[in-house]
Formats: C-alpha cells, sequence, structure tokens
C-alpha cells in the first residue's frame, strides 16, 4: 500500500522529479498481463488525503506556494522523494530549464504629460522587465468607440504599427482578436520599447484586465482599463502624451 500511495504523491508533484520504480523492476515487462487488483484496493481517500495534507502543509510554511522555481516546490518534491524510497522505490531526479516569471517589484503606469497623473495597472504574465519612459502611440487600428460585441484586432499584424520613433516609446494596444503574446511581440518588432494593452470596452470587457503571454517576452508589458486608454486617446489628438512603465 505504501508503493501505491507514493505513486499518487508523484503525480501530485511532477516539476524536477522523474522515474520513480520499484527497486529492481525489470523495464521491459510490459507485455505481462497486468493486475490491478492491489492497486483499485491500495488506493483509499484516507491515503491520498494523507498526502495532499502534507503538500498543503508545505505550501503553508512557504506563502501559499509550490510552484516551480521557488522554495515550496524544492520542498514538495524532497518529500515526494523520500516517500518513494522509504516505499522501495529508486528515485532519480532530472534537472531542466522552463521559462519562469515572477513579480519582483510592483508594476506602475504614470502619465507624465501633459499632466501626471497615476494610472491603474497591473503586470502581464512573462512580461519582460525594465522601466520605460516615453511617448506613447497607439495602433493604427483601435475601435473607438468600442462596438458592442468584440471586433479589434488592434496589434495583430506589424501593419497596425506606426514605425518606433528613434527615442522612447510605449505602443498602446486594443485588446482583442489575437493572443496577447502577439501583441507584444508585433510591438516589440516595431521598434517599440514597452506595450500597454487595454480593455476592449465591449459589455464585461472594460475594466482593467490582464493575463498571460504565455512565453517570455522582449519589452515590459502592462494593462490598462478602456476608460483611461480613451482617456489618453483624447489628450493625444492636441498633445504629446509621455509615460513612464516600470
Amino acid at each position: 500500500m505504501r508503493r501505491t500511495l507514493a505513486t499518487v504523491a508523484a503525480v501530485v508533484v511532477t516539476s524536477g522529479l522523474v522515474i520513480a520504480s520499484p527497486a529492481g523492476a525489470d523495464q521491459n515487462d510490459s507485455k505481462k498481463p497486468v493486475n490491478s487488483g492491489s492497486l483499485i484496493k491500495a488506493v483509499t481517500v484516507n491515503g491520498i488525503l494523507q498526502h495532499e495534507r502534507q503538500l498543503q502543509t508545505i505550501a503553508n510554511r512557504n506563502d501559499g506556494n509550490r510552484a516551480s522555481g521557488l522554495p515550496g516546490h524544492t520542498a514538495s518534491a524532497d518529500y515526494v522523494a523520500k516517500t518513494l524510497r522509504a516505499a522501495g522505490y529508486t528515485v532519480k531526479r532530472q534537472k531542466f530549464t522552463f521559462p519562469f516569471f515572477r513579480e519582483t517589484a510592483p508594476t506602475t503606469l504614470t502619465q507624465l504629460t501633459p499632466v501626471e497623473k497615476e494610472l491603474e495597472t497591473a503586470i502581464y504574465d512573462y512580461s519582460g522587465g525594465g522601466d520605460v519612459t516615453g511617448s506613447i502611440v497607439p495602433t493604427n487600428d483601435l475601435v473607438i468607440p468600442a462596438t458592442p460585441d468584440p471586433s479589434s484586432t488592434s496589434g495583430c499584424e506589424a501593419s497596425d504599427f506606426a514605425p518606433a520613433p528613434a527615442d522612447p516609446a510605449i505602443a498602446l494596444i486594443q485588446r482583442g482578436s489575437c493572443d496577447f503574446a502577439v501583441k507584444a511581440a508585433n510591438a516589440a518588432a516595431a521598434g517599440y520599447d514597452a506595450a500597454i494593452i487595454f480593455n476592449e470596452g465591449n459589455p464585461g470587457r472594460t475594466d482593467l484586465s490582464v493575463g498571460t503571454l504565455g512565453t517570455p517576452a522582449a519589452i515590459p508589458v502592462v494593462g490598462l482599463s478602456y476608460d483611461e486608454a480613451v482617456a489618453l486617446l483624447g489628450q493625444l489628438e492636441t498633445d504629446t502624451v509621455t509615460a513612464r512603465v516600470t
């Protein structure tokens, strides 16, 4: 029973821990008939909860987090390895690399001209880090005012961006149609030093909203509400608007 339950724990925490097999097991005997009766009897709710409670205890001791790359994950993997060895398994570990994102300081967005104002913002997962001060340049295909149903394709194509000026600049992009990662990558390719992606403006899509880029971005990418973006666009009709993203 201990061996079976240890296997369940290994499934719960997979990153960084591989190949747990019974000591002396033949890796080429997969064609032999398998009788799962013992497994079915061995896996019990209380047995599973025992491991889940231990993993939760580890999380509680590590700021509620067991994500890969953080101390809670290392402690979880150590627990699984120890449990498997005690059950008679031979445990091997493999090191591997993977994209890792963690916000290490508060994200800010400050309008500097023509008036100075702190804007509510948040960071997109896998945003690049940085401190960028520059002019705000919107894409050329914004849908303002927003249509009742989502229709914006802002930033989805390279042609949506004017070439970035020589001085630092921040692209202003509307949510909609394509992945956030596509919008961020197109902004970076056009020469922009940071990007602001604002909510589209349709019903239910007006407040500050951020998501994940999926893979690491080359530039900082932050969010903005629809109304705040519209206010910036109104100022851009008569003035140059500059901002700072950190």
